[in-house]
């Protein structure tokens, strides 16, 4: 059930492979943390949240943004190399908080944020992930 989320909001989160399921429901999949950051994780079942597609183009490791985006991404890898996942996730976090204040809608987010760190305590648990 972490994989899927089970709130009210319009925004879900938990493992990859289940927030991006239905096509044109106006949501995107944001990998918490990036995609191609976590090497230890087959990506679907990499933590996320769904996004509005707009705020989801503005992320900082969104590949519209080419060298800041690789950049972002490489640091975020970096971390994680390191042992510092949390960080690696907090980062993360505060990049897509940063993306709902500017929109002027700081909360659009927390549910399904909540929601995926319960699914990233779930796989750190039982060792899947950092």
């Amino acid at each position: 059930h972490l994989k899927q989320g089970s709130g009210k909001g319009p925004y879900r989160g938990g493992a990859h492979s289940k927030k991006n399921k239905k096509k044109n429901d106006g949501k995107d999949s944001h990998h918490i943390p990036a995609k191609g950051a976590n090497p230890q994780l087959d990506p679907n079942d990499g933590p996320a949240i769904q996004m509005h597609p707009n705020d989801h183009a503005n992320t900082s490791s969104n590949g519209r943004w080419g060298k800041e985006a690789r950049d972002y991404s490489k640091e975020i890898s970096d971390m994680i190399k390191n042992g510092r996942i949390r960080d690696a996730m907090a980062k993360e976090i505060k990049d897509v908080r940063r993306i709902a204040r500017e929109i002027g809608d700081s909360k659009r987010y927390n549910e399904a944020i909540q929601e995926m760190l319960e699914y990233f305590k779930c796989l750190h648990k039982n060792g899947l992930i950092g």
